[in-house]
């Protein structure tokens, strides 16, 4: 069980770092309260305030300022096979 919560959490980490989203990260009242406290600055910034323009305002911001640090122990193999199944 441990090795396959290691691998979906690289798989995370490896979707975060490709594209700056993780699938299934917020539940829909969370994305909801999101997309409602970033709604004035969306159109402060003169985007229509649409549900899909207010979150991807919200990533796009996220993506701009969040930054990853990434460390793993050098020990054993399985770094080696990690780094080449999540580049």
């Amino acid at each position: 069980d441990i090795i396959k919560a290691q691998r979906e959490f690289l798989v995370a980490i490896n979707d975060l770092l490709a594209t700056g989203r993780v699938v299934g990260l917020f539940e829909k009242e969370e994305r909801d309260e999101v997309i409602v406290s970033v709604r004035a600055s969306v159109k402060h910034a003169g985007i229509l305030d649409t549900k899909d323009n207010c979150w991807d305002f919200f990533i796009d911001r996220v993506k701009e300022n969040l930054h990853v640090v990434l460390c793993f122990s050098p020990e054993g193999g399985i770094l080696r096979q990690r780094c080449r199944e999540f580049p």
